[in-house]
């Protein structure tokens, strides 16, 4: 056997454990991202630190967010990037009212807001990516109460309980609390409950997930029913704590609604309206047209919709479906045993259908006198829609089957323990008494999980 295809027998012979630890080393090595080169290099360039308060600021933001970058780097692209655009466009300006090639007036506010928003958004970056880590981080809180909860009901043991968490948790969350346990085993904590006390204090705007730890801990120091009724109470805190943020979450919607509704809407109808009295008696260019209606406003719309998600409270984990042998590699989908890259054929349904407005385009100019091009420049945009539509549908279609199928098993899942249970109660081996089970389960989707557990 030759050394390459060694190398593909091993490859495939990797155990789960090692991917797992693969994903974990990776994600603790990241590659820098563009925004962190960016940061590194303008550092190096500029040097300007921000006032203490604001480092401070800074400095838990990226601590939270685990980003590669310092204060002084995110404060000194931020200005670089103000004056790398600031700059050429004042000059521009300048030029043109002087009599020199350059930008108009109206060209050159455009480019100074644009350049003003972009500043502000890399400037806020790090908050956004911190709301971003902590809405799904958060979303997993729920769940790592309850693990500890039901470990500890059957054996007080905190470092266990808290293993137990870490093994059976996935994502970001997963991630900090094998980080935390392994904080404990080199020494940089004393003890579990130490480690865990300053692991909430990161959590201290989640007052239902730091009440129901402080119970968790207080439960050691109980023997008996007041130990159970301890770990209850700490379950039904985070519970009704998320279902309350929940709740205020919902009723708070109605104006951040409004405004969505009020951009993504009402605005644009309007302008279709508007635009053309504007460019015809304000002699407004129709790119500024464009820019302001196809660009800025889309971007302030995503922004605006990101924000709200980002905001809402924790309520319940989603489901992982990373692992389902149904599931393509990313990037790809099935097609029959075969997995195809999504990314080749979404270029060539887009591209088919540009050359064809490009051809009409074509065609247009050389049979008229005056080409206004809107039927080429509507299958170009269609060609274009198309592509990224494509692209999308084929990479996602295949995995929203897996988690519906995944999700109408967990509705499934209490009849089945129920089936089950009376079998085992019975007396049965369990073999015996999953494939009993499985008769009266036939019409539902997790009998096929059944089968697999009966045959391994």
């Amino acid at each position: 056997m030759d050394k390459k295809k060694r190398e593909r027998e091993i490859k495939r012979l990797i155990s789960r454990e090692y991917r797992v630890y693969e994903e974990e080393e990776r994600f603790s090595s990241l590659p820098q991202t563009i925004y962190e080169k960016a940061c590194a290099a303008s550092e190096k360039l500029l040097k300007i630190d921000p006032d203490k308060k604001t480092r401070e600021q800074l400095e838990n933001t990226i601590s939270f967010a685990h980003l590669k970058v310092t204060p002084r780097g995110i404060s000194s692209f931020t200005i670089m990037f103000a004056l790398l655009v600031c700059i050429p466009s004042l000059l521009l300006m300048l030029l043109r009212i002087i009599g020199l090639p350059g930008l108009s007036f109206g060209y050159g506010m455009m480019a100074l807001m644009l350049g003003l928003f972009f500043t502000y958004y890399f400037y806020t970056y790090p908050g956004r990516l911190k709301r971003r880590y902590e809405s799904e981080a958060s979303a997993e809180l729920v769940t790592f109460v309850l693990y500890i909860a039901m470990f500890m009901r059957n054996t007080p043991n905190l470092e266990g309980a808290v293993r137990f968490a870490a093994d059976n948790l996935g994502g970001t969350l997963g991630y900090e609390i094998k980080k935390l346990l392994w904080d404990v085993e080199v020494g940089n904590y004393l003890s579990m409950k130490e480690a865990l006390s300053e692991y909430t204090t990161r959590w201290v705007k989640n007052r239902p997930f730091v009440e129901s730890v402080e119970l968790v801990i207080t439960s050691l120091k109980q023997v008996g029913e007041k130990r159970i009724l301890l770990l209850d109470e700490a379950v039904d805190i985070m519970l009704q704590g998320s279902r309350e943020q929940a709740r205020h979450f919902n009723q708070d919607l109605q104006m951040p609604v409004m405004v969505i509704h009020a951009l993504g809407i009402i605005l644009p109808v309007m302008g279709l309206v508007l635009f053309p009295i504007i460019a015809v008696f304000l002699g407004v260019s129709s790119m500024i047209l464009f820019v302001g209606y196809d660009i800025m406003l889309p971007l302030i719309l995503y922004f605006v919709i990101s924000g709200v998600l980002e905001s809402r409270p924790p309520t319940f984990s989603k489901i992982d479906i990373s692992e389902s042998p149904e599931v393509p590699r990313e990037g790809k989908f099935r097609y029959g045993k075969r997995e195809i890259p999504a990314l080749p054929v979404a270029l060539i349904l887009g591209a088919l259908i540009i050359g064809l407005g490009i051809f009409l385009y074509v065609d247009e100019i050389n049979n008229t006198e005056k080409p206004e091009g809107l039927i080429a420049a509507m299958v170009i945009s269609l060609g274009i829609s198309v592509g990224f539509g494509s692209y999308f549908l084929l990479i996602s279609n295949q995995r929203m089957k897996v988690r519906e199928k995944t999700r109408k098993i967990e509705q499934e899942f209490a009849e089945a323990l129920f089936q089950l249970g009376n079998q085992i109660s019975g007396g049965l081996p369990i073999e015996i008494s999953i494939q009993n089970s499985m008769e009266r389960m036939k019409n539902l989707k997790i009998k096929d999980l059944f089968e697999r557990a009966l045959k391994n």
